[in-house]
Parts: structure tokens; sequence; C-alpha cells
């Protein structure tokens, strides 16, 4: 396969705590673009990664969520697969 490897392993456990750490790194360095276009004199660029920011806020919200449930569950499983990705990556 090409592309990115997450080292997920097909586990939906290591997925959501990539994704919901993944989500708040784009979250970020989409406003920090937002908020250099706009200091550049690019209003519409600005305007554009502000959204995508503002999206990458909304979805670390909710695989912060998951990830919350997950606790809940199978804390167990929960922290095993924060210290596997801690370890991957």
């Amino acid at each position: 396969a090409r592309g990115v490897n997450r080292k997920t392993d097909n586990n939906p456990y290591l997925g959501f705590v990539y994704t919901s750490f993944q989500e708040r790194a784009t979250k970020i360095s989409h406003g920090n673009t937002a908020r250099l276009a706009k200091e550049a004199g690019d209003p519409a660029f600005a305007k554009m990664c502000g959204i995508i920011a503002a999206d990458e806020g909304r979805h670390e919200i909710a695989y912060q969520r998951i990830i919350d449930e997950v606790l809940k569950r199978d804390p167990d499983g929960a922290v095993l697969a924060f210290a596997a990705m801690m370890e991957k990556q």
C-alpha cells in the first residue's frame, strides 16, 4: 500500500488514538496557515484555511468523545492503545 503508514495495524483502538492526535495537529496547522495568510494580505485563503481548521476542530472533538467512551468501556485496552501508539510514533 502506498501513502502514509499510520501504524494502526487495522486495530480500531489504535486508529482512534492516532486520529484524535492527528485531527488536533491539522487543526493547529490550518489555523496557523490562516493566520499567516491573513498577515500576508490574502483574506480569501485565510478564510478557507480557517474553515478547514474549524472543521478539523469538530473532528477532534468527535474522536475525543470516541476515546472517552473507549476509556469507560475498556480502560485497559484504551491505555494499551495509547502506549502502543506512543511507541510506534
